[in-house]
């Protein structure tokens, strides 16, 4: 597991969604608006990132293929090292009740703009700024 560390700047984003096309879109996007963005296709690609780095936030695609994306977020809930990651799941599915999974901090509903994901962000960086000022 990479190590925390003290970091001033862009927001480390993780995108975790099985469709190459809106993983890839979306991070180009991000990447434009100064985001730190790393991308994986399933959960499996998720742990081997979180090895190399730990993201402020991970983008989860709810539904993929051949994973248990609650086991992930679980799994992210658990490890120490992670305890400051947040997660924001994107899902097509409506009504889905994920956002009373631990570390689960926001949904958005797909489509989604680029607009509407980035007031999320900067919901989750207000919030994280004001527990660390604390």
């Amino acid at each position: 597991m990479a190590t925390a560390r003290v970091r001033i700047g862009l927001m480390r984003l993780l995108i975790v969604d099985d469709s190459v096309d809106s993983r890839e879109t979306l991070a180009k996007l991000l990447r434009t608006r100064g985001y730190d963005v790393k991308t994986a296709a399933n959960t499996g690609e998720a742990r081997l990132v979180l090895k190399e780095q730990i993201p402020d936030v991970i983008l989860l695609d709810l539904v993929i293929p051949g994973c248990d994306v609650r086991s992930f977020v679980e799994f992210v809930s658990r490890e120490p090292g992670l305890s400051s990651t947040r997660i924001m799941v994107c899902t097509g599915l409506p009504g889905e009740d994920s956002l009373s999974w631990s570390r689960v901090v926001g949904l958005l509903e797909k489509p989604f703009t680029l607009e509407d994901l980035e007031c999320e962000l900067k919901q989750i960086e207000r919030a994280r700024s004001s527990l660390r000022s604390r």
